[in-house]
């Protein structure tokens, strides 16, 4: 749907895509787009992966404590569990945001307003079907459409990539971005962890995130 969007509105020219968690998954699929025959009409010039790393390195680092990390993603499989979370008035969400990002003013607007949309019925569920989605073995059996997503998703791609992590990050660890600029195969491509921010560097640090974007795209 976005790469049909940006087929529309950016036809036949290059652009810069900034991604952020699943937003930093779009735009590693988008770039396995490109290679694609045939490829998409735009063009993508830079890429900028915030928070999640090249998916292909973060399975090759995948160790038990990150499997601890990400315990979340089995969380949201369990019948109910919206209910059980709307009960307790959103308290895991924001539990989850203290362990990503501990040096994050809990009561930052911004988070106010994400808990503002989830309140919307069906919000919380809109906002995890993609976890249950996710986690679905069966996808992958006599699935072509499936296959060609994770061909998408795990191949080098050969633009330059700036690959940002925050250094209090829980959610995904630092270590698990070691080597990610080898998913991006590229003179440019590189990786930076930003101190004192954790999941939402861009909230957390934004003068320091969007320096550093800003200078890597030129």
């Amino acid at each position: 749907m976005l790469s049909d969007f940006l087929d529309q509105a950016a036809a036949h020219r290059r652009v810069c895509i900034v991604g952020h968690d699943w937003g930093s998954i779009l735009a590693q699929m988008l770039c396995g787009l490109q290679q694609e025959v045939p490829p998409p009409t735009y063009r993508i010039d830079r890429v900028v992966l915030a928070s999640v790393p090249p998916l292909r390195t973060f399975l090759r680092r995948i160790n038990p404590r990150q499997m601890v990390r990400s315990r979340y993603m089995g969380y949201f499989q369990i019948p109910g569990v919206c209910e059980r979370i709307r009960r307790d008035d959103f308290a895991y969400i924001r539990t989850l945001w203290r362990r990503w990002s501990p040096s994050l003013d809990p009561h930052h607007p911004q988070l106010d307003r994400v808990i503002d949309c989830l309140r919307r019925p069906h919000g919380l569920e809109q906002a995890t079907d993609y976890y249950r989605a996710l986690i679905n073995p069966l996808r992958l059996f006599g699935a072509p459409e499936a296959l060609r997503q994770l061909r998408l998703m795990f191949s080098a791609k050969p633009w330059p990539a700036l690959i940002l992590v925050g250094s209090e990050d829980d959610c995904i660890g630092p270590g698990m971005y070691r080597g990610g600029p080898h998913a991006f195969p590229h003179p440019d491509s590189a990786q930076e962890v930003l101190p004192e921010a954790g999941h939402f560097l861009h909230l957390e640090r934004p003068e320091v995130f969007n320096r550093r974007v800003l200078a890597f795209l030129g």
